[in-house]
Formats: C-alpha cells, structure tokens, sequence
C-alpha cells in the first residue's frame, strides 16, 4: 500500500499582519488567490530560516503539506519548475478558476499524479535523527559510507544529511524549550550543543527569535513546533 504524501490540509484568509513560518523540513504545494486576480500555484522550499508571508488583504489561501522526503515520480528531488510550469498544472489552474470548491480534490490528484513516497533509507534516517547517537552510527547501521548516504539522501530530498541533522536538533531542542521547564544549559547539552551560547546562536539562525522568547511564548511556539505523523 502506498503511503500518503499529504501531511496537512490548511487554509486561510490573509489580513495585513505578516504570518511566520517556521522550518519544519516540509514542502507545500500552495494555491494563493488574490482578490479580483487569477489563482497562483506555488512549492514551498526547503526554509533554512523563519519567514514571514504579508501579502494583500482578502487573498485566500489553500495548502497541503507534504511528508518530509517526498520525491518526484522518479525518486529525485522535486524540480519545482516542472511541477508547477507543465501541462497538468495549467490545466488545473484553469480547472480551479471555473470550480473553486474543488481546489483541494485537485492539488491531490496533481500530487498523485508527479510525486512519490520518500525512499525508505530517507524514512530510516528521519527515524534514526530522534537520536544524536543513532544518527552518528546510521550509516555503519546501514552498512554504506557517509558518502553513499550522503548521495541517497541529496538525490531524493534535494538536501544533505547535514541539513536533515541540523533541524530536526534545532526543533527538538525548541520544542524542550517550549514544553518543559528545563534550564536552557540542560537542553543545550541533551541536544548536543557545544554550549548554551552554540544554542542560541542556532535557535536565533534557524528561528529568528531566542530561547527566552521561545519560552515566554511557549503556548505558541508549541503549537507551532508540533512533530507530524513522520517527520521531525
């Protein structure tokens, strides 16, 4: 049985105020329509960083998230130009534009149609990054070099394990900040950060915020942080 590609449904309307959106090693495939305009298809990247989407009031919304890993048909990353540029995507724009209530059924049979499951060694890798020692010992586990891991994993995810390392850590250590009250020193080591000053210094790159506003807005920030069924 195939496994879903489709983590997460969201939709909204978007006002004046800018909304954030934080690295969680997800793509989504999103339908933006602007007031009075044509509806526009976009793909996600790979966020390195937080950002903020501000875009005129009364534009409507529509995402799927997709599994982390997810891969074109072909087991590669996903080319976002091919995805959103060919035949079946303008043709579904047009489809859109006439039966707007059946935007979702369509963005599913688009990913159906040019995407596949992430491979298994990728599933494996994710599983193994819950861990810090698992993920050191994951390729001597596997039995390849960390060159051929390296390989697998940038061929399908268009990203090298380094990238895959560093944010599930990053967002394992903010959710400890958000969930817990452990001192940040006690997190920093669990996480295995050089010290507390390494983790703020990776929690402000990849978040653009600190450990202590993390916390004071920890309601929030959980929410925001909260693990899918796979992923990180």
């Amino acid at each position: 049985m195939t496994a879903p590609l489709v983590a997460e449904c969201w939709s909204g309307l978007q006002g004046l105020d800018p909304s954030p959106v934080l690295p969680d090693g997800c793509r989504d495939l999103i339908l933006r329509v602007p007031p009075d305009a044509a509806p526009i298809l976009h793909l996600s990247p790979l966020d390195t960083t937080a950002r903020e989407v501000q875009t005129a009031p009364g534009t409507h919304w529509l995402g799927l998230r997709l599994y982390a890993g997810t891969t074109a048909r072909d087991g590669r990353a996903i080319d976002a130009a091919k995805l959103l540029e060919g035949p079946d995507s303008r043709a579904l724009i047009n489809k859109i534009h006439q039966h707007p209530d059946e935007a979702e059924a369509l963005l599913r049979e688009l990913i159906s149609a040019h995407l596949a499951s992430p491979p298994p060694v990728f599933l494996d890798y994710l599983a193994a990054l819950s861990s810090t020692e698992n993920a050191a010992t994951f390729p001597r586990q596997l039995g390849v070099s960390d060159r051929t891991l390296r390989r697998h994993i940038t061929r399908a995810t268009g990203a090298s394990p380094s990238f895959w390392r560093q944010i599930s850590r990053i967002r394992r250590c903010a959710r400890q900040i958000a969930r817990t009250e452990l001192p940040l020193a006690d997190i920093a080591l669990d996480c295995a950060f050089s010290d507390q000053a390494h983790m703020q210094r990776e929690v402000r790159r990849w978040f653009g915020t600190t450990p202590a506003q993390i916390r004071a807005q920890a309601p929030t920030y959980a929410l925001r942080l909260r693990e899918p069924e796979r992923g990180l």
